[in-house]
């Protein structure tokens, strides 16, 4: 595994295709996040990653292709972190942009505000874990105030001891579920 990794902060929910998110926010219920997981019309997954820094603009590493992204949430909306799902190859865009369904004649929901939903991640691979195999925690110490942290960039920088512990619990997410999708579709 060679590609960047990132972990990111979202809500908790069943299943991310719509349905209201929980978590330690108070305006968690209207977040965009709720359709983390549900594929787009044109077959991607499309994230949205709250804003971060004084120009509220979404995460933008140096490097904004070829990422492992982990989501991770409060398990139930208040637990510790916990793994959720992510995407494979995604890419990072420098800026949030209109989530696809609204391109269709037959319109798409819109926030309790009147906005459109965005996303600012996609990727063509994703894999959600069922509520009931999300197993992995991951500490939240490294976190702070940010939604993200990179665990590896891609640069000879990153050989800090805690975000090598990320990598190998990405490493350990990726091949569980590359276990699952083997059983489940009987090889």
């Amino acid at each position: 595994m060679q590609q960047k990794i990132a972990f990111v902060k979202t809500g908790w929910s069943k299943e991310y295709s719509g349905e209201p998110v929980i978590g330690r926010h108070e305006r968690i219920r209207e977040a965009h996040e709720r359709f983390n997981f549900r594929r787009a019309p044109d077959g991607r997954f499309c994230g949205y990653l709250p804003p971060i820094g004084p120009k509220y603009r979404p995460p933008q590493p140096e490097e904004g292709e070829n990422w492992l992204v982990i989501f991770v949430a409060a398990r139930n909306g208040g637990g510790p972190l916990t793994v959720v799902g992510w995407y494979d190859d995604a890419v990072f865009n420098k800026e949030y942009q209109i989530r696809p369904e609204y391109q269709l004649p037959s319109g798409f929901d819109k926030d309790s505000e009147g906005n459109e939903y965005t996303y600012c991640v996609h990727a063509e691979k994703g894999q959600l874990i069922p509520e009931s195999e999300r197993k992995i925690i991951v500490p939240g110490d490294h976190f702070k105030k940010s939604p993200i942290i990179y665990a590896r960039r891609g640069k000879s920088s990153d050989q800090d001891l805690w975000r090598q512990e990320f990598v190998e619990i990405a490493k350990e997410v990726v091949k569980r579920g590359e276990n699952k999708k083997r059983v489940t579709d009987g090889a």
